[in-house]
């Protein structure tokens, strides 16, 4: 692997493939609906549109061509550009994660996208493969165990496919079933998508197609009679519910966690399979959130706070799977990282940290407030709702508070409505803040925050709490440097 190597041609079409698609509505205007213009601009405007297409294809073919990718013994290389020249170089050691994705047209083909990530803070720094076989793929992922296992011996071989790496034993953790992924499209919420989705489609279509008399027609017909706006309302609602179980079915169909000894593996997709792994050790803390209708349902999201660097696809806080039971989400993370095991916090807000809450400004609640005096009079009758909500929700967050920090965790519970668990090492954590406001001091309450390292870095805080506790945190995270001293290697 150690000759230059160009990324699968199928790349080049993809990328002439997505060109169109970004131009199709005026591709369908100039060659559909103009059929029969003959007219000097319209025949002036497809030849200029053509030869941009082909100028933009050159480019393209040229990309590919200068496009070009090699392994050292301990680094990868990728070089690009065609006016401007781009070497993109980092150290396999500093690979923290690869992610793979196979969208559905790639399949046939044998062929696969791949990303390495790396350590830094800067999400630029990962590698991307858009297109590769997957055998190709298999022997960057080799080489890359190799080097971290001390396994990759200093040579000049072109032929690492030769090579035998043993593969670490994989255990299977989870695997979705048709029951959860049932119950996961209608949390989803999918029912309110086919709403923009709609207008969307008006508004694109509007210009090109008759479709207001379409939809003029439609509405005439559906609110005919009560009975015509009862079944029109069913349909929209089954439909809606078709589109998000198919959706969800699509997205998280085929899922499957499973670890080995140093890494968590996620597998998901029906159509576009994506599979992408993260190292244990660069997990920084365990964020579980569930939504009121996943209270209900007993179910709940395990966000993993990761040193990993994908801003595009949120990889700072990768989430494990977003509907698993509440009972399953916590036995789930003592399998895959025992060192983040979630234990009850047991020290609930003093008293005054209700009059405390009850006191903020609701923000929100006059937002609204002035965008219904200004805009909207008629909508007056949802600020009682909005009202009441605020301060429903700001009980229960009181009610529902409570942390510890103990050994060397920590855990917040927080939430109204919806709820948060948060727990990290003390290690992980490389900043942590006290603040008081003027009426804090008054009630002998403070806020603690903790900062731990991700893209961006991850901030959590915890408000109202004894101020005498949150001096002992401090006390307590002053006692880190002995867990960090732990970890150092012997001399």
């Amino acid at each position: 692997m150690n000759m230059p190597k160009r990324l699968h041609p199928l790349q080049l079409i993809q990328s002439f493939v997505r060109l169109l698609a970004n131009n199709i509505v005026f591709i369908v205007i100039i060659f559909v609906l103009r059929t029969g213009n003959e007219s000097t601009f319209i025949t002036s405007i497809r030849i200029g549109f053509l030869l941009i297409i082909a100028v933009q294809f050159i480019i393209m073919i040229a990309n590919w061509w200068k496009t070009t990718y090699v392994f050292t013994n301990d680094s990868v290389h990728q070089y690009r550009g065609v006016f401007k020249k781009r070497h993109h170089h980092i150290h396999i050691e500093q690979i923290e994660n690869i992610q793979q994705k196979t969208p559905v047209y790639f399949r046939p083909f044998h062929v696969t996208s791949l990303v390495l990530h790396t350590r830094s803070t800067d999400s630029k720094h990962a590698i991307t493969f858009e297109a590769v076989s997957d055998t190709e793929a298999a022997n960057i992922r080799e080489r890359i165990d190799s080097f971290r296992k001390g396994e990759l011996q200093v040579e000049q071989s072109e032929t690492f496919q030769q090579e035998d790496v043993s593969e670490e034993k994989k255990t299977i953790h989870y695997t979705s079933d048709n029951k959860t992924l049932v119950r996961a499209s209608v949390l989803s919420l999918d029912l309110i998508i086919i709403v923009p989705i709609a207008l969307t489609i008006f508004e694109r279509m509007k210009d090109i197609l008759p479709i207001e008399e379409i939809v003029d027609t439609f509405v005439a017909i559906a609110t005919k009679s009560w009975m015509t706006i009862g079944l029109t309302g069913l349909l929209l609602i089954i439909l809606a519910l078709l589109i998000g179980l198919v959706k969800t079915f699509l997205t998280y169909g085929k899922y499957e966690i499973s670890s080995d000894e140093k890494r968590i593996f996620i597998k998901s997709g029906w159509l576009n399979e994506k599979e992408m792994s993260i190292q244990k050790a660069n997990v920084q803390a365990i964020r579980m959130y569930q939504t009121p209708l996943k209270k209900w349902l007993r179910m709940s999201e395990i966000m993993l706070v990761s040193t990993a660097t994908d801003e595009k696809d949120g990889f700072g806080v990768l989430s494990l799977f977003p509907f698993l039971s509440t009972k399953r989400a916590h036995t789930l993370t003592e399998e895959l990282l025992p060192q983040f095991q979630i234990s009850k916090a047991t020290t609930k807000l003093p008293k005054q940290a209700l009059f405390m809450k009850m006191i903020r400004v609701p923000w929100v609640f006059l937002f609204v407030l002035a965008f219904v005096f200004i805009f909207k009079s008629s909508w007056a009758f949802i600020l009682p709702v909005i009202f009441v909500g605020t301060y429903v929700g700001r009980y229960f967050d009181y009610r529902n508070s409570r942390y510890s920090f103990v050994d060397h965790r920590i855990h917040y519970y927080s939430g109204g409505l919806s709820s948060t668990l948060f727990t990290t090492n003390r290690k992980e954590i490389i900043e942590v803040e006290v603040t008081q406001s003027m009426i804090q001091q008054k009630l002998g309450l403070a806020t603690i925050q903790t900062t731990n390292k991700s893209v961006p870095v991850h901030e959590e805080s915890l408000a109202d709490i004894d101020v005498e506790h949150a001096e002992q945190f401090i006390d307590w995270y002053g006692k880190r440097t002995n867990d960090v001293a732990k970890n150092l290697p012997s001399m």
